[in-house]
């Protein structure tokens, strides 16, 4: 799960939609990690599913904007 997970962290930094930010003290490994949304988390590239087709969407009267997704912290055990 954890190499996933990082592999998804990744693909979405690289596609300039999320900002990574790990705490250094001391040049030690081990901060806290942040990981923020950034804008281009909700580009059109985010509508088509891994295949690359569009994704399913709910018809347009019932649709809900999203909100920003608020960061998360993501602390390390020592």
């Amino acid at each position: 799960d954890v190499a996933r997970m990082f592999n998804e962290v990744l693909v979405l930094a690289t596609k300039d939609a999320i900002k990574v930010e790990q705490d250094i003290e001391d040049d030690k490994l081990g901060g806290q990690i942040r990981i923020r949304a950034k804008r281009g988390l909700w580009g059109s590239w985010a509508e088509t599913d891994v295949s690359g087709a569009e994704a399913a969407q709910a018809s347009a009267a019932s649709a809900v904007a999203a909100g920003p997704i608020p960061s998360a912290d993501v602390a390390t055990e020592e």
